[in-house]
């Protein structure tokens, strides 16, 4: 509950710096004073959603760019494809293949007793 309380204060005083910071710093000291009451964070996670979130965006941007009235255009005929491409070949399968490394990924050497 508190964490949402500092969520919403940092939102709230986004364009002041001062208060944003003290808030920002004051959370940051109290994850650090109490790490029993903390769980763990789900980052992992969160970065395949953004992954996936901003290669939506790059995709929509490349259809915004490919819809223009010009045919002739930069946005339709250089913008676009790359925008495309982009979106379709590096940013969501990024986000679909990262995974953390275990110890069972990494190669195992033979001990040279």
């Amino acid at each position: 509950m508190l964490h949402l309380l500092f969520l919403a204060g940092v939102v709230a005083f986004a364009h002041h710096p001062a208060v944003f910071m003290g808030l920002l710093l004051f959370f940051l000291g109290f994850a650090k004073a109490y790490p029993q009451f903390q769980d763990r964070l789900i980052l992992r996670e969160g970065l395949l959603v953004a992954f996936f979130l901003a290669g939506l965006v790059v995709i929509l941007a490349g259809y915004m760019a490919l819809s223009e009235k010009t045919v002739t255009g930069f946005l339709p005929l250089t913008l676009a494809p790359i925008l495309l491409v982009l979106g379709y070949c590096v940013i969501i399968p990024v986000g679909i293949m990262y995974r953390k490394k275990t110890r069972a990924d990494e190669p195992s050497h033979p001990s040279a007793g």
